[in-house]
C-alpha cells in the first residue's frame, strides 16, 4: 500500500551499489544481476530519455545527434554534497505548503476516495511518532521543513507529502517535477492558520504565563488618569429608559474601598485618583438596566431597584456589566479591572457572613460576576468563571430553591390599595426574582455546556420552580400597574414548572414569559441531547448501527417537534432571535460530532485532526451532515434578526459554531471529491438560510439537488447566492452579519472581535487549500 522504511532502505542500498564503480562486477552480480556498470554521471539528455551514457565529457549519443551535452551529478553525490542548514537559515515559500495542502484536500484525478480503516491510522500514527504535533492547518514558514519535498533525502521518503492521499492515506501519486529552489515567503499571500488561530482565540486553551496574575488586570484602572470625567465620554453610553437616583458618595467610597483592598499598596494612590466618580457609576448602572430590560431571560427587576439600598458588591458587578455595553475601550478596560475586584470581594463577603449564601442580592452579584467572565473574550477570565459557576448553583440547590418547598406570594385582590398592595408587589417581586434567577442559571449552564463542550451542572429533571410570569407583569412600573395586569390575565391556579412541562407536555399561555420559557425548555432539551451525544461518544460506533441510540435520538426529535407546535405562532413569526437561534442550535448539535469538527479545524494537534477527519469522512456522506448544514443555515438566518448590539456573548459563539459546521462540510466534501457544483439554475439551489420548502426537504433526505447556497438578505452583501463550497465567501458573509450588528459603535465587545478574527483566519487559511 505504501513504501515502508525498510523497503526504502533496501532500494537505497541497491541504488548505491549500482553507482559504486569501485566495487567489482562479480561481487555485484551476486547481489543484483549481471548488468553493465553505470556511469557516475549522466548527461541531462540521456537521463531524461533513460538511455545509457558514458564517462566522456561529451557522450557519444549527444555528439551523434548534434545536441549540447550537459552533465548532472548523481543523486548520491548530490545528497552527500548538500550543505546542512540550520532551521533558522531556511526560508520556505508558502507555495510549498499550498502544494502540500492541495495534496491533502484534493483526491488524485480519476481515483475515488475511500474510507480510512484502522490499519491506515495505526500506520500513520506509527510513522509520525517522532514528529512534533501541530494543527492540521498550522503550516508555518518558520524553518520547519518536515513537509518539504526538497529538504528530504531518500531515507525520509515515507514522510513526503507526495505520499499523502486525502490528507491521511499514504499512497504514492504520479511522479511530478519538484522545484529544488527554496523561495522566500510572499508576504502578500495569507498565512495558512488553524492551530495557531485557535491558540490565539478565546476558545483555545489558556496557557498561563508569569505575566498572568491579579494585579496585572487591576493596574488597568490607572489608564483613566487623574481626571476620569475628561477621559471618559459619557455619551458613549446609550440613553436609558429608566432613571435612578444618583449614586451616593458613601456607596461610591465603599466601591473604592473594595478596590483598594484588592490592589497592591504601591498602586493605591494612582487608583484613588483615577477611580470613577458617582455620575459615571450611575450612568453605567442605567446602561446595564437599559439592556437588561429587553434581554430574553431578564432576571433582575429594574422598576423596583434602588441602587443606594443595595450591597456594594452587587453595585460593583452591575457597574462592571454596564461597561460592556459602552462604546468605549476605556470603559471596557475599567470594567475588566473592576471585575477582578468583584471576584475577590465576593468570597470574602460569603465567608464573613454565611447567611449571605441565602441573600438574593448576593446571589445576583455572584451570577453577574460569573457571567461577565464567561463571555469576556479573555481566556483567563473565562476559565476562572467556568470553574466558579458550581458555587451559586449549589447555594440555590441547598436552600431548596429548585423545588416547590417555599410558600408562594399572595396574589393581589381588587380591594388592595396603599401599603398592603405595595407589600404584596414587593413580595411577588422577590419570589419572581428567585424564580428567574434559577432559570437564568439553568440557561447560562446550558450555554456554557454548548460553548465549551462541558457537562451541564443542573439537571432538567430537578427544576420544580414555577416558570417565569408574563413579561408585562414583570416590567410593571409600580404596584397599581402590576395589580391591573395581574387581575386581567387568565391564570391557572397551579403554575407550570419545567418538570411539569416535560412530564405532561403542558402548554404555556400568555400568563407566562413565553420567550424566557422557550429558552428554558430548549435548555432542558439540551440536557437530553448531551446525554445522547455522550453515549454515542463512549460506544464509539455509528449512530445508525445501534437501535437504542436511534430510538433515543428519535425521542428527542419528537420532543423538539412538540415544542415547536405548542409554542404560540409559527417559527417564522417568533419575534425573539435568541430563541430561534437556540432551537436550531440544539437541532444542529444532535446531528454533528462538533468536537471532532473543532479538532479537524486545528483546535488541538495534528494527530487529533487526522483522527477527526476519519470520522468526518463518513459523516459528510450521510443525511446527518445535510441536516447539520440546514440547521446551521437557519442559525445564520436567526442571527440576522438580532437587534443592533445584541448579537454578543453566547450567541456570537453559536454563530461561530454554525459557520464552522458549514466550513467543515465544505472542506470534507472537497476531500471526498464531491465539491463539483456544476452549473444549475438558481431556482434549483437549496437556500440554507431561507424557509423550509419541499426542495430543502428533498436535499436533506436524498441530497438532491446537490448545490446548497446562502442567499444574502441585506443589500450590502449583494444579490448573488453564495455557494457553500466557496468557504471564504461564506465566512465573509457571517463576518458581515457580526459587523452589521455593531455598525453603530466603534468599540465592539472583545469576544465578538476575537471570534471575528478566528473566523477570518480560518477563511483565509482555506484560500491556500
Amino acid at each position: 500500500m505504501f513504501a515502508t522504511k525498510h523497503l526504502g532502505a533496501n532500494i537505497l542500498k541497491r541504488h548505491v551499489l549500482g553507482h559504486n564503480g569501485a566495487e567489482s562486477g562479480n561481487k555485484r552480480y551476486k547481489r543484483m544481476s549481471n548488468a553493465a556498470p553505470r556511469v557516475s554521471q549522466a548527461c541531462k539528455a540521456c537521463a531524461g530519455s533513460k538511455l545509457k551514457c558514458d564517462e566522456d565529457a561529451s557522450c557519444r549519443r549527444c555528439v551523434t545527434k548534434g545536441i549540447t551535452c550537459t552533465s548532472i551529478q548523481s543523486t548520491i553525490d548530490q545528497e552527500l554534497s548538500m550543505p546542512i542548514f540550520e532551521a533558522s537559515h531556511l526560508s520556505l515559500s508558502e507555495d510549498d505548503f499550498s502544494k502540500f495542502l492541495k495534496g491533502v484536500m484534493t483526491p488524485i484525478e480519476g481515483q475515488e476516495s475511500r474510507p480510512i480503516d484502522q490499519a491506515d491510522l495505526n500506520s500513520i500514527h506509527h510513522m509520525y511518532d517522532r514528529l512534533p504535533s501541530h494543527g492540521l492547518l498550522d503550516f508555518r514558514v518558520d524553518g520547519d521543513t518536515r513537509f518539504d519535498d526538497v529538504a528530504m533525502d531518500l531515507w525520509d521518503l515515507p514522510y513526503s507529502p507526495s505520499f499523502y492521499y486525502n490528507g491521511i492515506l499514504l499512497e504514492p501519486k504520479a511522479s511530478t517535477s519538484v522545484n529544488l529552489e527554496i523561495q522566500p515567503p510572499d508576504p502578500a499571500r495569507p498565512a495558512v492558520l488553524g492551530h495557531v488561530a485557535y491558540k490565539e482565540s478565546a476558545l483555545g486553551m489558556w496557557e498561563p504565563s508569569q505575566n498572568d496574575h491579579l494585579n496585572s488586570n487591576i493596574k488597568a484602572l490607572s489608564v483613566l488618569g487623574d481626571s476620569p470625567q475628561d477621559a471618559i465620554q459619557l455619551n458613549s453610553l446609550e440613553a436609558s429608559s429608566q432613571q435612578f437616583k444618583p449614586l451616593s458618595v458613601g456607596l461610591r467610597d465603599q466601591l473604592l474601598l473594595l478596590t483598594l483592598n484588592a490592589c497592591k499598596p504601591e498602586s493605591k494612590l494612582a487608583i484613588i485618583r483615577a477611580f470613577p466618580h458617582s455620575e459615571i457609576l450611575s450612568k453605567l448602572i442605567e446602561s446595564f438596566f437599559s439592556h437588561h430590560r429587553v434581554q430574553t431571560d431578564s432576571w433582575m427587576h429594574g422598576p423596583s431597584f434602588e441602587p443606594n439600598q443595595q450591597g456594594a458588591e452587587l453595585i460593583l458587578t452591575i457597574v462592571n456589566m454596564g461597561t460592556m455595553f459602552a462604546d468605549s475601550k476605556i470603559l471596557h478596560s475599567l470594567g475588566f479591572a473592576l471585575h477582578e475586584v468583584a471576584r475577590l470581594s465576593l468570597p470574602v463577603m460569603f465567608e464573613s457572613a454565611n447567611s449571605m449564601t441565602r441573600a438574593l442580592w448576593a446571589l445576583q452579584a455572584f451570577m453577574l460576576d460569573i457571567e461577565m467572565g464567561l463571555w469576556s473574550g479573555i481566556k483567563r477570565k473565562m476559565e476562572i468563571a467556568e470553574s466558579q459557576r458550581q458555587i451559586p448553583f449549589t447555594m440555590l440547590r441547598r436552600s431548596g430553591r429548585f423545588s416547590k418547598a417555599y410558600t408562594t406570594a399572595d396574589p393581589p385582590l381588587p380591594e388592595d390599595t396603599g401599603e398592603t398592595l405595595q407589600n404584596k408587589w414587593l413580595a411577588w417581586i422577590e419570589q419572581e426574582n428567585y424564580n428567574r434567577l434559577i432559570y437564568h442559571c439553568f440557561v447560562i449552564d446550558t450555554q456554557v455546556s454548548i460553548a465549551m463542550a462541558t457537562c451541564p451542572l443542573i439537571s432538567f429533571s430537578e427544576l420544580k420552580t414555577p416558570l417565569p410570569e408574563s413579561r408585562d407583569l414583570w416590567l410593571a412600573k409600580d404596584a397599581e400597574t402590576w395589580k391591573a395586569i395581574y387581575l386581567s390575565e387568565q391564570r391557572q391556579h397551579t403554575r407550570v414548572t419545567l418538570y411539569d412541562y416535560f412530564r405532561h407536555t403542558a402548554e404555556l399561555d400568555s400568563s407566562y414569559d413565553v420567550s424566557f420559557c422557550q429558552l428554558v425548555i430548549l435548555s432542558g432539551i439540551w440536557g437530553m441531547v448531551w446525554q445522547c451525544l455522550q453515549t454515542i461518544a463512549v460506544l464509539d460506533k455509528p449512530r445508525h448501527s445501534d437501535p437504542a441510540l436511534t430510538l433515543r435520538q428519535q425521542e428527542i426529535l419528537q420532543i423538539l417537534h412538540r415544542f415547536r407546535i405548542n409554542m404560540p405562532g409559527d417559527e417564522a413569526c417568533w419575534p425573539d432571535g435568541p430563541v430561534t437561534m437556540m432551537y436550531h442550535l440544539v437541532h444542529m448539535h444532535l446531528h454533528i460530532p462538533f468536537e471532532e469538527v473543532e479538532l479537524f479545524a486545528g483546535k488541538r494537534d495534528q494527530s487529533d485532526a487526522r483522527h477527526a477527519l476519519s470520522l468526518l469522512l463518513d459523516w459528510a456522506n450521510s443525511q446527518e451532515s445535510r441536516k447539520t448544514i440546514w440547521y446551521a443555515g437557519q442559525i445564520i438566518r436567526a442571527a440576522e434578526k438580532f437587534e443592533p448590539g445584541r448579537l454578543r456573548g453566547f450567541y456570537t459563539i453559536a454563530l461561530y459554531q454554525a459557520n464552522l459546521a458549514i466550513w467543515a462540510y465544505a472542506v470534507v466534501s472537497r476531500v471526498k471529491g464531491a465539491d463539483k457544483d456544476g452549473s444549475i439554475p438558481c431556482n434549483e439551489m437549496v437556500c440554507l438560510n431561507g424557509p423550509e420548502t419541499p426542495l430543502a426537504q428533498r436535499f436533506i433526505s436524498r441530497g438532491v439537488p446537490s448545490v446548497a447556497v446562502i442567499k444574502p438578505c441585506a443589500p450590502e452583501h449583494g444579490s448573488s447566492p453564495i455557494r457553500l463550497m466557496d468557504r471564504e465567501a461564506v465566512v465573509d458573509y457571517v463576518l458581515g452579519i457580526l459587523s452589521a450588528n455593531f455598525s453603530h459603535i466603534d468599540a465592539m465587545p472583545p469576544l465578538v472581535e476575537n471570534l471575528q478574527e478566528l473566523l477570518d483566519k480560518l477563511g483565509r487559511a482555506e484560500i491556500s487549500v
